[in-house]
């Protein structure tokens, strides 16, 4: 079955097989698996994420805020571990995503997955 998301005006396909599972599919960083954590929404149809990224450098945790309806995304926080990740929202600016790009496929999981 596949699910068809909208994601900054462009229409997106996301596979049930995907949205079942907590891994983010990220063609665009072959060499590293995205896996969903958690996620919260908030007013405005935007959302707090954080994800963990695997590769053969290690493990880093994300935290995001994500605008499913402006199609803009922002990141908040980084680091080894879960505990380490301070998300800091007191400056953020929220860029456009980019087709293709690793956030482009974190939002558009997340936004599928979290509904805000």
């Amino acid at each position: 079955m596949i699910r068809s998301v909208v994601v900054s005006g462009l229409l997106v396909s996301l596979s049930a097989a995907a949205a079942a599972s907590d891994v983010i599919p990220v063609p665009s960083d072959p060499g590293a698996t995205y896996s969903f954590v958690s996620g919260q929404p908030l007013e405005k149809r935007q959302l707090t994420v954080t994800t963990r990224r695997e590769s053969g450098s290690g493990t880093l945790y994300t935290t995001s805020l994500v605008d499913c309806r402006k199609g803009t995304f922002a990141n908040l926080s980084e680091a080894a571990t879960l505990e380490e990740l301070k998300p800091d929202a007191s400056d953020v600016q929220m860029t456009p995503l980019s087709q293709g790009s690793v956030p482009y496929y974190i939002s558009i999981y997340a936004c599928t997955r979290v509904k805000p």
